[in-house]
């Protein structure tokens, strides 16, 4: 696969996620500090996805990443916040392949 041209990258950034738990048992999630990456932004849309995620696939969007960052699922995604705001999608799935990685992300509702 040809890695998608300048023009259709988008900057978005990573938020890695850390759980902390109060004394009173209520576990609040952290976001850490933004990270900048390029990908390729993407509608969660077609047959499989529908299989897979039922109604939810019309609040993701799929991510096709070249760069080797550190993800995992949980972490947040800042697409149309700034880096410095709470994240607005969070990571759901990550999908290897040779030379990139999709990563399946949902909007988080607030």
């Amino acid at each position: 696969m040809k890695r998608a041209r300048t023009k259709q990258l988008s900057t978005v950034f990573l938020r890695s996620r850390t759980s902390v738990k109060d004394s009173e048992g209520v576990v609040t999630a952290l976001y850490g500090t933004p990270q900048e990456f390029k990908a390729d932004i993407a509608s969660n849309t077609g047959v499989v996805q529908a299989m897979s995620y039922g109604e939810r696939a019309q609040y993701m969007r799929t991510l096709t990443v070249w760069d080797d960052i550190s993800l995992s699922e949980g972490d947040g995604i800042c697409i149309k916040a700034g880096g410095n705001e709470e994240p607005d999608y969070s990571i759901v799935a990550i999908h290897y392949y040779t030379y990139f990685r999709t990563i399946d992300v949902e909007k988080i509702c607030r």
